[in-house]
């Protein structure tokens, strides 16, 4: 909800505890915490530090909690630094830990994360198959949030593209169901 204030406390708070406990892998998660939130307040290097080590750690302790997420965001901080080709290798390593069922809770925003990379790179028509395939699983998986965000990004792609009507299509029905 961008109160950044309340999340830095509490993931400092994790770090801290985590840390005195001995409790690597839950330290590594709040590190990875740490590093997503540097990203979204705009410290896109010292982001991405806090999340590589994290993962190392996870990776290291054989402890997958959360490494998918912490790819995407990893992959994100490198696309923000115009590091496309890493950030590429990055979500899609992400995606193959999925195996052969590729099925995850977090597939639908892992396309879309992979999806905007490569339409930032100027590979759109990637990018629209990944989205729709984005849309797609999270309408299976009713999760509406993760909806929004590839339609969002499926949107502004096709913006982009003089497809404005065809954006605004897409956006309507999906911020219709929400009552925020």
């Amino acid at each position: 909800v961008g109160d950044w204030a309340s999340a830095e406390s509490l993931i400092e708070r994790l770090i801290d505890h985590s840390e005195r406990h001995f409790l690597g892998p839950y330290h590594a998660v709040g590190i990875g915490q740490k590093g997503e939130l540097m990203l979204r307040r705009g410290d896109i290097t010292g982001g991405i530090e806090h999340l590589r080590r994290s993962q190392a750690t996870l990776y290291a302790t054989r402890h997958r909690i959360m490494t998918t997420v912490f790819a995407m965001a990893l992959a994100e901080g490198l696309a923000a630094r115009n590091e496309a080709d890493e950030a590429l290798r990055t979500i899609d390593e992400a995606i193959g830990q999925i195996g052969d069922h590729g099925e995850s809770f977090d597939m639908p925003e892992m396309l879309r994360v992979k999806a905007d990379i490569l339409a930032q790179s100027a590979r759109a028509t990637e990018a629209e198959a990944l989205l729709l395939q984005s849309l797609a699983q999270s309408r299976r998986q009713c999760a509406r949030g993760w909806e929004l965000r590839g339609a969002t990004s499926l949107a502004r792609l096709w913006q982009r593209s003089g497809r404005r009507g065809d954006a605004q299509a897409l956006l309507t029905p999906i911020v219709a169901q929400y009552q925020e």
